[in-house]
């Protein structure tokens, strides 16, 4: 068990070949509990969950989670805190793969190395279905977040990262930020990765104090989590980081978190690591022109997005082009599904929003490869409008399953 610090998110929707039936079991739901068939069916699976014997419990957990039965969730959430470790670790299981719409790898048991959570999580935003999340199940994982066994912390902490939606609410993210105390480095570098993932803009404080921790990588993804809440009370400290350390991975983790925060006060640092030796630093120099429209840098911006060696910075120069006036919203979409720099594109066309809308509904028609289409179209149900949904509509009976089950998704997700 432990933190990918050094793995970027770059996994697809595809991740696995192996049968996955979640996604299409929450369309089977759908589909049944509208004609007030299946609900019946699973009754008595559902009372099994209260049995007093953890056998029965995980056992029905089992056959809730093989058969993607989402309904459930609300039944299976009290479960996430069982005395049990077993009955916990089978629940938080069974929870994501009610949330997930693609595989992300089978399951273990509870003494895995593996953290299949922790996998859904680095695959990024996009492999979350649309339902809404129960209020119960998101206060029984946080509970479970500072549960005695660390397996189930882990877990915990993942899955919520995975299944609650941002803006993580203030009493919520007052419960979480208390993992940034705990003994333990892992969980309170996961905990920082959460807090940044569900945008708790009222962590900022606390995620300043965990720029001191004795952990490299607790720095390192609290830098991270403060340019994700853009928190601008934030801004001195993090400069004051990349005085200190110069360059190298701290110095680029708080120069990519001030790039995201953009702040005025930082126009002049930005356009200093424009032609920084080190890749990291450039493209987050980029990004901060970019957010602050900063005119006086255009060429210099150009020259990256042309020519720069690295394909990670000439992907922030064309999203700093786009931002400075020059439309490159095509450009970015070419890039989704790509090794690397997929998730880079993805989260900037998220940040871009609706006004990214059409340039993701051409992309979907041209995209030759099912899991780029399928990642593109997951995409519009996050940004686009009710034409869209029109558009959309069609796929959902598209003969690749994966485009079919990201297509149906997407539309749940925009008539939400």
């Amino acid at each position: 068990m432990n933190v990918n610090g050094n793995v970027p998110e770059r996994r697809t929707l595809g991740l696995e070949r192996r049968t996955f039936r979640s996604g299409v079991g929450l369309l089977l739901c759908v589909l049944f509990l509208t004609a007030g068939m299946l609900a019946q069916d699973w009754q008595p699976v559902i009372a099994q969950l209260g049995d007093s014997n953890s056998g029965r419990k995980i056992d029905a957990l089992r056959r809730l989670n093989d058969a993607g039965y989402s309904a459930a969730a609300e039944f299976v959430a009290p479960l996430v805190t069982d005395p049990d470790d077993a009955v916990q670790f089978a629940a938080i299981d069974a929870e994501l793969s009610f949330f997930l719409v693609e595989p992300v790898v089978e399951r273990k048991g509870l003494g895995s190395t593996r953290s299949r959570a922790q996998e859904a999580f680095d695959a990024g935003p996009l492999v979350r279905a649309a339902a809404p999340a129960p209020p119960v199940l998101i206060d029984r994982l946080i509970a479970a977040t500072a549960d005695r066994h660390p397996r189930i912390r882990f877990d915990a902490l993942h899955a919520l990262g995975v299944i609650a939606e941002p803006p993580l609410n203030v009493e919520d993210t007052r419960r979480l930020i208390a993992g940034l105390q705990h003994s333990d480095p892992v969980i309170r570098t996961a905990t920082a990765r959460v807090l940044g993932r569900l945008r708790a803009a009222s962590a900022g404080d606390a995620l300043v104090g965990a720029l001191n921790d004795p952990s490299d990588l607790v720095q390192a993804y609290a830098s991270e989590a403060l340019g994700l809440v853009r928190d601008d009370r934030a801004v001195q400290a993090l400069t004051a980081r990349v005085d200190y350390y110069g360059k190298g991975t701290m110095a680029n983790a708080a120069l990519l978190a001030l790039a995201r925060i953009a702040y005025p006060t930082s126009r002049d640092l930005f356009r200093a690591r424009l032609s920084d030796p080190d890749a990291a630093a450039r493209r987050a120099a980029a990004e901060g022109v970019g957010r602050l429209r900063d005119g006086a840098s255009l060429e210099q911006v150009r020259r990256l997005a042309q020519s720069d060696p690295s394909n990670e910075v000439r992907l922030a120069g064309l999203f700093a082009l786009d931002r400075l006036g020059e439309p490159q919203l095509a450009g970015l979409t070419v890039s989704i599904g790509q090794p690397v720099i997929g998730a880079q594109a993805r989260d900037y066309l998220l940040e871009t929003g609706p006004a990214a809308a059409p340039a993701v509904a051409s992309a979907i028609g041209t995209a030759a490869d099912p899991a780029a289409r399928a990642d593109l179209i997951h995409l519009l149900g996050y940004i686009g409008g009710a034409a869209d949904a029109r558009m959309l509509e069609p796929l959902a009976k598209d003969p690749d399953p994966r485009v079919a089950r990201a297509a149906a998704d997407a539309l749940a997700r925009l008539r939400r």
